[in-house]
């Protein structure tokens, strides 16, 4: 699941790549709220790429682990691809597919990693699940504008995730 030499790209790098480049595609010229929307969804497949690099170096390599991990990365971004296909009009979707991806990350940490049910639960990944499903939940409650709920989502991600990737970097400088 690792890169073996220089020339080598294991398989889930080229599907990372795949599914961004389709979603580079949907990005328009101008300043429209989808773009914003597809510049947040780039922002998540990037924290998770950086994440899914350093954590994957603590898999069991077996073949067992070798194919769920298969079948959850994919999974995964499959999922995040949803959230390039929704058109402006569809925040609550996007809230609820981001949630849905969060949920997966913290399933993928779960079965992978064998985190405790205290290190789920305490996770970034539960904890911006749960978050994004009560944004997608307000906002069709009509109790923000969707600038303000993009913004606050935006926030609640970064707030969450950076401190995980600091974390993550400085127990792993070399894995970019």
């Amino acid at each position: 699941m690792s890169d073996r030499g220089p020339l080598e790209v294991e398989f889930t790098l080229v599907l990372y790549g795949v599914v961004v480049a389709n979603a580079i595609y949907e990005l328009t010229f101008g300043i429209e709220f989808r773009n914003a929307m597809l510049l947040f969804a780039f922002a998540i497949i990037l924290g998770d790429w950086v994440e899914y690099r350093i954590e994957i170096r603590e898999v069991t390599s077996t073949p067992t682990n070798y194919a769920l991990a298969f079948v959850m990365d994919m999974t995964i971004l499959i999922t995040w691809y949803f959230l390039t296909i929704l058109p402006p009009g569809e925040l609550v979707w996007f809230f609820a597919v981001a949630g849905t991806f969060f949920f997966l990350q913290a399933l993928w940490n779960r079965l992978m990693l064998r985190n405790d049910l205290r290190t789920l639960l305490g996770g970034a990944q539960l904890q911006l699940s749960v978050g994004f499903f009560v944004f997608a939940a307000t906002f069709e409650l009509g109790l923000v504008s969707r600038e303000l709920a993009l913004g606050l989502a935006i926030v609640a991600f970064l707030g969450r995730k950076a401190p995980v990737w600091r974390q993550l970097l400085s127990n792993s400088p070399n894995v970019l």
